[in-house]
C-alpha cells in the first residue's frame, strides 16, 4: 500500500489529503502506479530469533536499536533501495493459537522518536515489510490520526511501501538454515486505478548450492526448486504470502 491512510490536511508528502479521498478513488498515488512490481535486493531482520524464540510475545515493540542488533548479529547491513523484511514471529503464533481474536495485541515496529523515524529515514529503503500491520498494537498512541504511527509517518511522510501480514516463516527458517539473510525480492500487484492497497504475492528468489545444502529444499514447505545453470546450483523460490 503507498496511500492507505493520511495526516491531516496532507498526504504523501506534497499532495493534499483531498486528492486521495474523493468519492470516485484516489486521484493521486493509485497503487497501480507499481503496477510492473517491485523487483529489488531483499533483506530479512529476524528480531524473534535475535531473542532465541519462534515469536515475540503479543504486544511487543521492535525499536530501532533491536534491527540495528539483529543487522549485527546476523552479519547484513540494509542498504537504500533494499525491500526490508522484519521477522516478529507473528504468524507462526497466530496458527498456534486457535482462541486469537482479531486486533489483539500483537508484535510490531515502535514509532520511535516521532516525527523522524531515524532507522528507515537514514537506511532510504524502498519497501518495509513484516509478518504484522507494521505498528505494535497497541500502538501507545491514543489519537485517532496516529493511532498506526508507522503507517502516517512511513506512508505520508517517507512515501513508503508497506506490506502487511506477511508469511516469514519459511524464509526464516531457511535464512538461518544458510546464514544468509539477503535475497531477490519480487512482487506484483493487481493494476487497480484509483485504489490505495491490493492484494499481493510477494516472493523471496534464493540460490543456494546443493553440494552445501544436500536435499534441505525437496519436498512441499521449502518453496519452488528449480535446475540452475549447474548441476550443484538450485534456485529455491518462497511466496511470502499469507495463507
Amino acid at each position: 500500500m503507498l496511500m492507505a491512510v493520511s495526516a491531516p490536511n496532507s498526504a504523501a508528502r506534497t499532495v493534499s489529503a483531498s486528492e486521495i479521498t474523493s468519492i470516485g478513488g484516489t486521484k493521486k498515488l493509485s497503487i497501480h502506479h507499481v503496477g510492473e512490481g517491485i523487483i529489488t535486493r531483499g533483506a530479512l531482520l529476524d528480531i524473534a530469533a535475535l531473542y532465541g524464540v519462534p515469536w515475540l510475545e503479543p504486544g511487543s515493540a521492535i525499536m530501532p536499536n533491536e534491527l540495528v542488533a539483529a543487522e549485527e548479529r546476523q552479519n547484513v547491513t540494509v542498504r537504500a533501495g533494499d525491500a526490508l523484511i522484519v521477522h516478529a514471529g507473528n504468524v507462526a503464533h497466530a496458527l498456534q493459537d486457535q482462541d486469537r481474536k482479531q486486533g489483539s495485541p500483537q508484535a510490531g515496529l515502535h514509532a520511535a522518536y516521532l516525527p523522524n523515524l531515524p532507522y528507515l529515514c537514514e537506511r532510504d529503503i524502498a519497501t518495509l515489510g513484516s509478518d504484522s500491520i507494521q505498528d505494535v498494537r497497541p500502538s501507545g498512541f491514543d489519537t485517532l490520526d496516529l493511532i498506526r504511527p508507522i503507517h502516517v509517518v512511513s506512508l505520508v511522510a517517507l512515501g513508503l511501501w508497506l506490506i502487511d501480514n506477511m508469511q516469514l516463516t519459511e524464509l526464516a527458517e531457511v535464512c538461518a538454515d544458510e546464514q544468509r539473510w539477503e535475497f531477490l525480492f519480487t512482487m506484483l500487484l493487481w493494476h487497480f486505478v484509483g485504489v490505495t492497497s491490493s492484494a499481493t504475492n510477494p516472493v523471496a528468489v534464493r540460490w543456494t548450492d546443493s553440494r552445501a545444502a544436500g536435499t534441505e529444499a525437496e519436498g512441499p514447505g521449502r518453496g519452488s526448486v528449480r535446475p540452475g545453470r549447474s548441476a550443484a546450483c538450485q534456485r529455491v523460490t518462497m511466496s511470502l504470502r499469507t495463507p
